[in-house]
């Protein structure tokens, strides 16, 4: 394409021709006639510069390339600079990419082909024309090292942009990086202040000033050394406030920070929540950034919270939660003996924010109530009188009367084979629960924590077998632990395949299996002069693919391996697959690692076929899978949704599309 000027100075003389012309016409006025002898001129030839030989000449010159619509310019171009007595000049409105005498800069092959005006001023004596052409510049066809570099940069660098960085945090720096084509290229990285931030990414924060630390990222592609910088501030260690003791730093108040010195760790939770004493008072620490160990000592720091009016210990980029090694004596929190959990609730009111929650471990008498079919709210404390057979409400999710649920964050499990009888244990209250209107509390023993009164050795030998469990199937060896001796029961293993079950050690070998196999283990419990036993049946070996309509009648912990459609998910970790037989929900635990993986996996292959393999649970009567694996089969085709218009919208109605993708007007 081009703009031509070329009679443009032609068509100025003519119109002002005109004008004048015009102007003569109009003059009447009467003068005398001169008499004077008009003066000779020698008459103008010269007229405007015709420029158009001159284009005639440069579009022969160019028509096939400046002038042609599929040109694309990948060299550099010849550009003339004159034609019998005109002359040419070239000026380009990006001379990156095309330069005034032609030369070519291709762009990068991120960048894509570039469009430049080339425009070229005709000259002659004093009078010019112009001429714009419009020149593709073509992109490379291969990405250059440099191009590279920035795309593993991208992936080095995939950094939160945290204003300020504390020993609190994790930078994780990668010794692997990535380019867009999953090409691998080694990391090396160095720092402006290793005292304060090392190649590891681990930080220690300095005292009295915020430092700024320049980490730098270094590859190599195709033998040519690429480096990239990135600033990290880290902040000055805040000061905290030493006391004596966790009452003394909860009088300070929200956002108190408070160094706690000599404190001893009595539990946690397995996704790392911290309970801490000082021998006196229990408090709390909710996902602390550093890993703790039970029976050891610490100096905690942080700042004092209160979530929904429980107390704990907290932090944040600049006042960080720390844990530091101590040499003070292990100290152990003395349970408030109550009768039973009419004492406990009594004693304890809902946490309000003048009177906050307090953890405190008591040792307390009561039945266990155990429904699996509440999920992780199945296990309950219940008064040693409670009437077992009573029935409950229709849709209840908890006992009749008085109740305090346990934990599922806590060992809840060990408790399950205790339905119905009474127990002694030791709890820590955690708080109030609004949605069941209970007081909620964990239990972190195991089965030997959990004392029994047996009225005779049956009874004690019913309890003892209670405790023998193995999972519905075995994928892998490993060795069980064998509860061989309880409440005064001894119990003695035997099964039905010693090839793959050792009855002595526990051990499950399931090496020599190709398919796999069930096999029987039964336990023999024997007090005095009563015996009974129990025998489980146990899949062991590679695990099948199995309908879901067969996995919905699976026990709660058996293991499942499922192949279907992904239909839809994504809210707060769950997302539903259904194979033609029926459906089911997947489940990921937001407190795993793996959780973020698992999320954007899902995500990606929603309508497409998946193999899930999981844990067989339900969830408020919601069947699920707990996720360990998941693998891409193929493809999808969309899943069409089942119209129930016409179905009641209630319960029975409902229950049996759990799952499913449905519609309705």
């Amino acid at each position: 394409m081009k703009f031509n000027k070329k009679l443009f100075s032609l068509l100025f003389v003519a119109l002002l021709a005109l004008v004048l012309v015009g102007c003569n016409g109009e003059d009447t006025t009467t003068e005398a006639p001169t008499t004077e002898a008009p003066t000779t001129q020698t008459p103008t030839t010269a007229g405007p510069v015709d420029f158009q030989s001159a284009i005639d000449h440069l579009e022969t010159e160019y028509a096939n390339t400046l002038l042609s619509d599929t040109f694309e310019a990948t060299e550099d171009l010849t550009l003339i600079n004159s034609f019998g007595d005109f002359t040419f000049t070239w000026s380009s409105s990006n001379t990156d990419y095309l330069a005034n005498d032609g030369t070519i800069s291709r762009p990068l092959l991120t960048e894509g082909n570039q469009t430049v005006v080339l425009t070229v001023t005709i000259s002659q004596g004093e009078e010019s024309e112009t001429v714009d052409y419009f020149v593709t510049v073509k992109a490379l066809e291969e990405k250059t090292p440099a191009e590279i570099a920035d795309e593993v940069f991208l992936f080095v660098f995939a950094i939160p942009n945290n204003e300020f960085w504390t020993s609190a945090d994790t930078l994780s720096l990668v010794t692997t990086g990535e380019d867009n084509d999953s090409n691998e290229y080694t990391v090396t990285w160095t720092t402006s202040h290793s005292e304060y931030i090392t190649t590891e990414g681990v930080i220690s924060q300095p005292d009295g000033v915020d430092v700024d630390v320049t980490l730098t990222a270094t590859i190599t592609v195709d033998s040519t050394e690429f480096s990239q910088d990135r600033v990290f501030t880290v902040a000055k260690m805040a000061e905290a406030t030493e006391v004596a003791s966790i009452a003394a730093a909860i009088a300070l108040g929200q956002d108190a920070y408070v160094r706690i010195p000599g404190v001893t760790v009595i539990a946690l939770y397995d996704s790392g929540d911290v309970f801490f004493t000082d021998g006196t008072d229990i408090l709390y620490i909710y996902s602390p950034p550093f890993d703790a160990v039970v029976g050891n000592v610490y100096d905690l720091t942080g700042s004092i919270d209160f979530y929904y009016n429980a107390p704990q210990l907290a932090g944040s980029d600049t006042h960080p939660l720390r844990a530091a090694d101590s040499t003070a004596a292990v100290t152990s929190v003395t349970s408030v003996v109550a009768a039973g959990i009419e004492d406990i609730i009594s004693a304890t009111s809902v946490p309000s924010s003048e009177a906050p929650h307090e953890y405190i471990q008591y040792e307390v008498t009561a039945s266990v109530y155990y429904e699996e079919s509440w999920g992780n709210y199945s296990v309950f404390l219940v008064p040693s009188d409670y009437d077992f057979d009573a029935d409950l409400a229709t849709g209840a999710t908890q006992p009749n009367g008085d109740a305090i649920m346990i934990y599922y964050h806590s060992n809840m499990d060990v408790l399950e084979a205790f339905h119905g009888k009474e127990i002694t244990i030791d709890v820590i209250m955690q708080g109030y629960r609004t949605d069941k209107s209970d007081f909620y509390a964990n239990f972190f023993g195991t089965a030997d924590d959990v004392q029994l009164s047996f009225a005779n050795d049956a009874d004690a030998v019913e309890a003892a077998l209670g405790l023998v469990n193995f999972p519905y199937s075995v994928v892998e060896s490993e060795t069980f632990d064998l509860v061989t001796d309880m409440y005064g029961v001894t119990i003695a293993y035997t099964t039905s395949n010693s090839t793959v079950f050792n009855t002595t050690t526990g051990a499950i070998d399931v090496a020599a299996l190709t398919v796999q196999e069930t096999i029987t283990v039964t336990a023999t419990a024997t007090k005095g002069t009563e015996t009974d036993s129990k025998t489980i049946s146990i899949k062991v070996g590679p695990l099948p693919t199995s309908d879901i309509s067969a996995v919905l009648g699976f026990s709660n912990s058996d293991l499942a391996k499922i192949e279907g459609t992904v239909v839809a998910g994504g809210y707060h970790g769950l997302f539903f697959i259904q194979d033609g037989t029926d459906n089911i929900a997947l489940y990921f635990d937001a407190y795993s690692d793996d959780y973020d993986t698992w999320m954007t996996l899902l995500e990606s292959n929603v309508g497409n076929v998946m193999v899930i393999t999981g844990e067989k649970d339900t969830y408020n009567g919601l069947h699920q899978l707990r996720v360990s694996d998941a693998t891409f089969v193929e493809a999808g085709t969309a899943v069409t949704a089942t119209n129930i218009d016409g179905l009641t919208l209630d319960e029975a109605g409902l229950l049996a599309h759990q799952g499913e993708l449905v519609e309705l007007t």
